[in-house]
């Protein structure tokens, strides 16, 4: 971990160095950020009877979002693969409600596979994350709940463009330091 020096000194004979407060917190966080799982999965709850089965989802429950839209995927192509992009700020839960597909999701520093093929199990995508969709098996429905309406300012279509903003983001940024801590040693 890099923290930004704001100055060094002498006491005693004693190197000590001066951090910005703000650059140890922030650090913190991007450890802790490096530390979350990228597959994140909500459980449905299922009920049913010999009639059949049905899922409900509510919003202020399983899911950690308010729903503000819902979309679905449907009648894809064999061989054609959606998504090819992030959002800055979207949350949003995936469940193939009919079928499967495969969805991988890079946030810049690891990639990751899942098969959606469960209409009882959602993948929760927050934050920063490249998200594609293959393998849509035939009659596949995936359905997504969003935390916001559509807003193009909020895609990133171009792979590169990402991994540049993934990196930066991971980074801490340059930042005037507001209070200081005071390390010897």
């Amino acid at each position: 971990m890099a923290f930004r020096v704001i100055e060094t000194y002498w006491i005693n004979r004693t190197l000590c160095y001066r951090f910005s407060r703000w650059a140890l917190l922030q650090n913190l966080q991007n450890l802790v950020n490096a530390m979350k799982p990228l597959m994140n999965w909500i459980d449905l709850t299922k009920r049913g009877d010999a009639r059949g089965s049905l899922v409900a989802i509510e919003g202020h429950g399983a899911i950690p979002f308010e729903i503000r839209r819902v979309y679905y995927i449907f009648d894809t192509l064999q061989g054609v693969s959606r998504g090819h992009h992030a959002h800055r700020n979207l949350k949003q839960l995936m469940v193939c409600v009919a079928g499967s597909c495969r969805v991988s999701l890079d946030d810049g520093r690891q990639r990751a596979d899942a098969v959606l093929d469960d209409p009882c199990r959602g993948l929760l995508i927050e934050g920063l994350v490249w998200r594609e969709m293959h393998d849509f098996s035939e009659h596949c429905v995936l359905l997504v709940l969003a935390s916001e309406p559509y807003d193009e300012r909020d895609y990133i279509r171009d792979h590169d463009a990402f991994v540049r903003l993934a990196a930066a983001t991971a980074r801490a940024p340059d930042a005037p330091a507001m209070a200081v801590e005071d390390r010897c040693g």
